[in-house]
């Protein structure tokens, strides 16, 4: 007896069209996700070394040891500091899928992404 051969599925068939979209847009992809990580790492290491700066400032001594990181981020600007962080965190990693996401589409139109 033969088998009917059966149909792919819709969602098969969309997880092919997304990644002939993806492979298509191969470069335009790797380009913006290198760039996109150079910018964010000189962001988040400008923030980093301003964070240091000002627990270095506001402890009074030229060394920073653990008590001191702990006590700072107990207080309402340590927690500030650390809200602005997680602030800032999402943003770049949303930002950054937001644009893979833009390239991903304007491929899958046909436009030049």
């Amino acid at each position: 007896m033969a088998r009917k051969k059966r149909k792919p599925s819709k969602l098969s068939r969309l997880a092919s069209m997304i990644g002939r979209d993806i492979l298509a847009a191969r470069g335009s992809l790797l380009a913006f996700e290198l760039l996109y990580k150079l910018v964010a790492a000189g962001l988040l290491s400008s923030a980093a070394g301003a964070l240091v700066a000002l627990l270095v400032a506001s402890s009074g001594s030229a060394a920073i040891n653990n008590d001191a990181i702990a006590t700072f981020a107990a207080t309402p600007r340590g927690l500030l500091t650390g809200l602005v962080a997680a602030t800032l965190a999402f943003a770049i990693a949303f930002t950054e899928q937001a644009g893979l996401l833009v390239i991903a589409g304007r491929q899958a139109k046909g436009q030049p992404a």
